[in-house]
């Protein structure tokens, strides 16, 4: 099944909300401390492509050549090994972009680092 899927989240203010589509708006709710975030209406996609993700991670990001968002999102301990992935990564979205001739249907892209996937990444 497919369908278009608009999002809101409550969160606590020390976390950020990521979602497949880009934050509309961000609102404080009244006498509760907590913050309630509005992403933009996804486009048409299958339900097992919907993802959301509340966390304290920190983000760098930057404009891809075909001018998509890129953001690598890192816990805080991690976030000055991010701007390396987010370098490489746009290079690699930028060619695939230019060697499959398809357009990036989505206004951007987030990449999530972990513990688990550098642990990965040093094992021989």
């Amino acid at each position: 099944m497919k369908a278009q899927f608009f999002l809101s989240l409550v969160r606590e203010p020390q976390h950020i909300a990521l979602f497949n589509m880009p934050l509309q708006d961000s609102v404080p709710l009244q006498d509760t401390g907590l913050v309630m975030d509005s992403f933009e209406e996804s486009k048409i996609m299958s339900t097992y492509l919907v993802a959301f993700v509340v966390c304290d991670y920190k983000s760098v990001s930057n404009m891809t050549r075909h001018n998509i968002s890129l953001s690598v999102y890192a816990p805080p301990t991690m976030i000055d090994q991010a701007g390396y992935a987010l370098q490489v990564a746009s290079h690699i979205f930028d060619f695939y972009q230019d060697f499959f001739g398809i357009k990036y249907p989505l206004p951007k892209q987030g990449i999530a680092m972990s513990f688990f996937l550098l642990w990965l990444g040093s094992c021989p």
